[in-house]
């Protein structure tokens, strides 16, 4: 399983963001830290050790989760049960 980078001070600061929901596809770590974030965020696990910070990343591209696509532009719904994936914004 890999281990996520997640740099979680951004959302604990007050920072404005469009952000509202994070998956990740591996771990995270400082769970109670990050739960207290205004962001929602879903991982599947917890690791105690850092990850390595290679500086790299993507936006905007399609990911595939557990044989799920995942593309820009879809909606995300996630609580502690799971995560609901719709091609466009759902009424709740």
């Amino acid at each position: 399983m890999h281990l996520m980078l997640f740099v979680h001070l951004k959302f604990t600061r007050g920072v404005s963001t469009d952000i509202l929901l994070v998956v990740i596809n591996g771990c995270i770590r400082d769970v109670d830290e990050i739960n207290g974030c205004d962001v929602g965020i879903r991982a599947l696990n917890s690791h105690p050790m850092k990850s390595n910070k290679k500086g790299v990343g993507e936006k905007h591209v399609p990911v595939t989760f557990a044989g799920t696509r995942i593309c820009d532009g879809e909606w995300l719904y996630a609580d502690s049960d799971g995560i609901l994936l719709s091609n466009s914004e759902l009424t709740v």
